[in-house]
C-alpha cells in the first residue's frame, strides 16, 4: 500500500474500524473493497465529496438510520432547495431538470427525485412520453424505505409517464436497487475519456485543450440505461 492509499485507508478505518477494507489506487480511481463489497471513486471525487463517499459506505453497509416512506409527505421542490441538497448529498452534485419532488417527514427534507421534461418516443403508444429520471438520493446517513418507489408512483401520477429511463454510472453503482424496483436493462454505453491534469489531479471534459505533457488521460466504465414502464392501471 502506497502512502496516497494509506492514507484513505487510514481515514475509512477510523470511519469503520470493524470493517475488513482494501484500498487500491489505480489510474486515479480509488477502488474500495469493504468486506465482501466493492465500490469505485475517482481521485477528484474522493478529494472533493469525501464526506459523501463515507457516507455512501454507511449506507452500503446497511448502518444508516431507516425511516419509512409511507410516513413521508411529498412536495414540488424550488430550484434552490434541490440544488443545495444533491450538492450536499449527491456526489455528482445537481443537475437542471424540470419536475423535482422531495420526501419531507416533520418538516425535514429527506429524500429527493428530479426528472426532465417528457419526450415522444416511437416506442410509446397513445401520444405518451418516455421522462428521464435524472438523480435521486437520500439525506447523509438515512434510507428512507421505499422513498424511490412512491416518488416514483407520484411522479407517474402527475405526467402520465409512458416510461422513465435513468442512466447508472457504472463507476458508481450497478443500478441493482433500480432493477429490484422494476427497472429493466436497455443497453450499455462506451466508456468516456477524461483528461487528468497532472497538477491538480481533476478530471475534465476531452474536448478542453491543454498540453498533452500536463494530462493523463482516462476512462470512465461506462453508462446503463435503465427503463422502468408503468402499469397505468395499478398507479
Amino acid at each position: 500500500m502506497n502512502k496516497a492509499e494509506q492514507l484513505i485507508y487510514d481515514k475509512l478505518s477510523t470511519n469503520y474500524p470493524k470493517v475488513n477494507i482494501q484500498i487500491k489506487l489505480n489510474k486515479h480511481q480509488v477502488q474500495i473493497e469493504l468486506d465482501d463489497l466493492k465500490m469505485n471513486c475517482w481521485k477528484d471525487e474522493w478529494e472533493d465529496k469525501q464526506s459523501i463517499i463515507i457516507y455512501r459506505i454507511k449506507s452500503l453497509l446497511g448502518q444508516n438510520k431507516r425511516i419509512h416512506g409511507r410516513s413521508c409527505e411529498i412536495k414540488l421542490l424550488d430550484k434552490n432547495t434541490a440544488e443545495f441538497f444533491l450538492n450536499q448529498h449527491h456526489i455528482m452534485g445537481f443537475a437542471q431538470s424540470y419536475y423535482k419532488l422531495g420526501l419531507y417527514k416533520k418538516g425535514e427534507l429527506l429524500a429527493i427525485a428530479t426528472f426532465s421534461k417528457g419526450r415522444k418516443m416511437n416506442r410509446l403508444l397513445n401520444g405518451k412520453k418516455s421522462f428521464e429520471l435524472i438523480r435521486f438520493c437520500n439525506a447523509s446517513g438515512i434510507t428512507v424505505v421505499g422513498g424511490l418507489s412512491k416518488l416514483l408512483k407520484y411522479f407517474i401520477n402527475l405526467t402520465d409517464a409512458g416510461d422513465i429511463m435513468t442512466y447508472i454510472d457504472k463507476d458508481h453503482s450497478e443500478g441493482k436497487a433500480f432493477i429490484k424496483l422494476g427497472f429493466k436493462l436497455h443497453s450499455v454505453s462506451n466508456p468516456i475519456a477524461f483528461k487528468v491534469d497532472k497538477n491538480s489531479q481533476k478530471r475534465m471534459n476531452k474536448n478542453i485543450k491543454i498540453d498533452d505533457d500536463e494530462i493523463h488521460l482516462v476512462k470512465n466504465s461506462g453508462n446503463l440505461k435503465l427503463v422502468y414502464t408503468p402499469h397505468h392501471e395499478e398507479v
